[in-house]
Parts: structure tokens; sequence; C-alpha cells
């Protein structure tokens, strides 16, 4: 059976990655996708895959060999099915390190660090409560007649097999796991790309436009940097895309889903 991607045509013309941001989740990365709109950048974050099943799919193939031991490692041509329309790219790519520097090593690339107990902390009260809402009732029962939290679920298992291992997300083994996992991922950044391509910044020193658009030769807006790391502004955004992707699947699908809508409407 031939893989997902395979199907999907590509971009005529695919930008070349001009920046990738290597961090994991939960280390500004939201503020960095922001951010290099406003310098002018076509920038890609999880917010834009789960707008698209075609995209939470791709995503999930390309996790697959990592998570589950399924498949190759994905290269360029493959990537630029997915994000061929992007030049800048943040979030995704902290779990798909060594494959996109493989792909596109004329980048620049960012990595943002923070104290691993801050990390673990912000991972607890954002990745955890969302994992543990999709084995729930009712999203549990919403991925076999919802094609987007179909989508979105699969996409959502093979993340939780790469960030938790064989644990469950409200495991503490799990979130041990998820510790040792950004220890080694930042470690493996550092060693992978030449460090006058890559630019380290810790959280607590401050993400601000000044370590920033030097390294990718960019002049300082006049606006302030993005601000965006809040948990609770994080699940709610999260929420609201998985109300708006249900909906938008209730609408092909309204006669099975009108009472299981009602109760969703009523647990959200």
């Amino acid at each position: 059976m031939s893989r997902f991607v395979d199907s999907v045509v590509p971009p005529q013309n695919p930008l070349p990655k001009q920046v990738i941001v290597l961090s994991l989740g939960r280390n500004g990365t939201v503020g960095l996708w922001k951010a290099l709109k406003v310098l002018g950048y076509k920038s890609y974050h999880m917010t834009d895959t789960i707008g698209s099943i075609a995209h939470m799919k791709m995503f999930r193939e390309a996790l697959e060999p990592r998570s589950f031991g399924r498949g190759e490692p994905w290269k360029r041509h493959d990537f630029d099915k997915w994000l061929g329309d992007y030049d800048a790219l943040t979030d995704i790519p902290g779990y798909l390190a060594e494959e996109l520097v493989a792909a596109y090593p004329e980048a620049l690339f960012i990595l943002t660090t923070r104290d691993e107990d801050a990390w673990c902390r912000s991972v607890k009260n954002t990745f955890q409560p969302v994992g543990v809402a999709l084995k729930r009732f009712p999203l549990a029962q919403l991925r076999h007649i919802s094609a987007w939290t179909s989508a979105f679920s699969d996409m959502a298992d093979a993340l939780c097999a790469h960030l938790w291992g064989p644990w469950a997300p409200q495991d503490s083994e799990g979130l041990e796991y998820a510790r040792q996992l950004y220890q080694s991922h930042n470690a493996k950044v550092v060693e992978l790309v030449p460090s006058d391509r890559l630019l380290v910044v810790r959280l607590e020193d401050g993400l601000s436009w000044d370590p920033i658009c030097p390294f990718l030769g960019k002049p300082v807006p006049d606006v302030p940097y993005p601000r965006e790391n809040d948990p609770k502004q994080y699940m709610k955004t999260t929420y609201d895309h998985i109300y708006r992707g249900v909906a938008t699947s209730a609408i092909k699908t309204l006669p099975v889903l009108i009472p299981v809508l009602g109760v969703l409407i009523w647990y959200f």
C-alpha cells in the first residue's frame, strides 16, 4: 500500500527553507512563529498543521519511523509535499530534527531551551491533559465518526509515542521519559548543526529581537516581540481547534453526530 504522502501533489516551486526552529514545543515556539511572520517569512507552526486533515496525516506519517519503527525516514521531496509553501518552520521540527537538518542543510537553525523542571511543568499543564482527553469520552468515540478528530487523534498517538515512550501521558514514568527526551534532543541539535548556522537561546535569558535579528540578518522591527507562552492560552487555542474541527465534520455526518455534538458542547 502506498503512503498517504505519495498521493499528495507537491507545490510547483517549493520554497527553500531559510529558518528552521528545532525547539520542542513549550519553548516559546508560538512567539517565534509570529515573530518570523513579522520579519517577512512564510512561517509554519503546529497551529497550521491542525487546520488541515491532510497536514495532520502527513505529520503522522513523518513521525511513524521515529514513533513506531515503521517506514523510512522522510527526505526532502517528502517534506516539500507537506511544507513546500513555507520558508520558515517552527514547533513541528522539534519532533523531526534529524530528518529536517538532513533535508535542508542550507537553512539557519534556532534552538530555544529552558530549565528542565519548568519545561516539564509546562508539558504537564498542556500536552498531558490533551493526550488524556483524547483517550476519554467523548473524543475517544468521536475519532470513529469525525474525520477531523480521527486525523487529530492519529497524529496525537504518534506524538504521544514519541514524547511518553511506552507509558500513558498521565503516568509519572511518561513525564520522566519526556524529560530525558528533552535532554537528549537539545544535546543532539547542538551536535547536528554547525555552530555558525545555529542560534541557541535560553528562555531564562530572554527571547527577543536582539539575538534573533542579527543572526538572521534582519533589521529589528519597530514592534514589540510577540509574547506567547501561557499554558491557559495554549489549552484554549487547542480546544478551540478541536471544537471547530469536530463541528466541521459534523456538517457532513449530521444525522449521526447531533446527539454526540450536544454532549461535546456541554463537555467543553
